[in-house]
C-alpha cells in the first residue's frame, strides 16, 4: 500500500486542480467559440434581411408595376378591337 505524506497529498490536489481548470478552460474557449460563430452567422442573417424602409419602397415598386400592366393590358385589347375592325373591314369590303 501507498502512503502519502501532506506534500504529497497538496501535489496531488494541484495537479488534479490545474487538470481542473485546464478542462474548464478548454470547454471554455470552445463554447465562446460556437458562441462567436452562432453570432456571426445571425449577423450574416440580419445583414440579409429586408428592412422596413426597402420593404415600403418594394410595395410602392410593386404599385407601379401594377399600374403599367394594367395599362398594357388596356392598350393591347384596344389594338386587338382596331386590329379587328381593320381585319373586318378589308376582308368584308
Amino acid at each position: 500500500m501507498i502512503t502519502y505524506d501532506d506534500k504529497d497529498i497538496e501535489r496531488l490536489i494541484d495537479q488534479a486542480a490545474e487538470r481542473a481548470v485546464g478542462f474548464y478552460y478548454e470547454k471554455t474557449k470552445h463554447d465562446i467559440g460556437l458562441v462567436l460563430e452562432a453570432t456571426d452567422f445571425i449577423k450574416d442573417k440580419l445583414e440579409d434581411m429586408v428592412t422596413r424602409d426597402g420593404f415600403n419602397e418594394l410595395g410602392s415598386e410593386v404599385k407601379t408595376i401594377r399600374h403599367v400592366v394594367t395599362a398594357t393590358n388596356r392598350d393591347v385589347r384596344r389594338h386587338d378591337k382596331r386590329i379587328a375592325k381593320l381585319e373586318q373591314s378589308v376582308f368584308h369590303d
